[in-house]
């Protein structure tokens, strides 16, 4: 079996989907082993890399030939460098999957737009026709027949309308709006690292994170519905 020093000089490797909980574990690990934030603060980080360096390259039993002050500092380095090499690792892991969701999304909104153009078209020619009906048409009635007439030829009223608001929903070519299918692969994931990454935001992002939160405390929550207490007063 692997000694505790010999875990904590193991190096992270690359970081991906698979392992995740694996590296978390680790964290968590190195997390309960010393508050190593506190007594640090003070230290420039290139000292704490390379005390945590020198660590490294020790075995056990070299390093019980050092005294206990050294040994214990090099050992305090060597946990916090640690965690937080594993800490970047996890969050260029977020931005890797963010990247991939956002390229997924982007490709499925060009394919939307791509196939909408003979929609576009039909509803040209349909606008068209109508306009030459009541330019032509003196009567209200009759222009009014005819107009419907149109319509009902190409599906009726709420089919055309609905072509509408179809091709009105991502006119802003918004690729947020196709994300969901390519985020739910990833969904797990990213809910797992955030729940140790404990991001902090500006000011203007504070509603967010208030959301994250939310949703992280409710991840094992299997109801239906979720019960909110909302403010009408507004």
């Amino acid at each position: 079996p692997q000694s505790p020093f010999a875990r904590l000089c193991q190096p992270i490797g690359k970081l991906a989907r698979k392992n995740v909980q694996e590296a978390i574990d680790r964290f968590e690990w190195l997390n309960a082993l010393l508050p190593t934030e506190i007594s640090l603060k003070h230290i420039p980080a290139t000292q704490l890399e390379q005390w945590a360096d020198e660590a490294r390259r020790l075995d056990a039993d070299e390093l019980k030939e050092y005294t206990q002050e050294r040994r214990l500092s090099y050992l305090i380095c060597l946990i916090y460098v640690s965690k937080a090499n594993l800490l970047d690792a996890l969050t260029t892991l977020v931005l890797k999957i963010v990247r991939r969701i956002k390229r997924q999304a982007v490709d499925r909104l060009n394919a939307w737009v791509s196939g909408q153009q003979q929609s576009r078209e039909q509803l040209l020619i349909m606008f068209r026709d109508v306009l030459k009906d009541i330019k032509a048409e003196q009567n209200p009635e009759l222009c009014q027949k005819r107009i419907t007439e149109r319509l009902e030829r190409v599906g009726g009223i709420d089919e055309v309308l609905q072509s509408c608001e179809d091709r009105l929903a991502y006119q802003s070519k918004d690729w947020r709006a196709f994300s969901p299918k390519a985020f739910s692969s990833q969904r797990a994931t990213l809910l797992t690292i955030a729940a140790v990454l404990h991001p902090k935001s500006t000011e203007t992002q504070s509603d967010l994170l208030e959301v994250l939160s939310w949703i992280l405390d409710l991840r094992a929550d299997r109801s239906k519905w979720v019960r909110l207490d909302l403010t009408h007063s507004f």
